[in-house]
């Protein structure tokens, strides 16, 4: 498991870098103060794993309403992953 998930993060490491980096913790705030719905609160749910191999667990809340949670390797990319699933299910009910 150790070894798999370092060879992950360098393969999405490097697909970041090859596609560009796109912040979607910044797109889904301008996207909510756009439609006046408030920041989204991004909040810490759990840690798990030893100290040099921590899973954060996020969860993104807009107001009273809670999206699914995500998972990575750093609070940072855990955020990130939060927020573009928001992000995408505000999209399609837009739509």
């Amino acid at each position: 498991p150790v070894v798999e998930r370092f060879i992950r993060r360098a393969l999405l490491k490097r697909e970041k870098v090859a596609a560009g980096f796109i912040n979607h913790k910044g797109r889904l705030i301008e996207f909510c103060h756009q439609r006046g719905l408030g920041n989204p609160r991004f909040q810490l749910l759990k840690t798990k794993g030893p100290e040099h191999d921590k899973e954060f667990v996020i969860r993104v809340r807009i107001g009273q309403r809670t999206f699914e949670r995500a998972q990575a390797d750093n609070k940072k990319a855990a955020e990130q992953e939060a927020a573009e699933r928001a992000l995408d299910i505000l999209i399609q009910e837009q739509n």
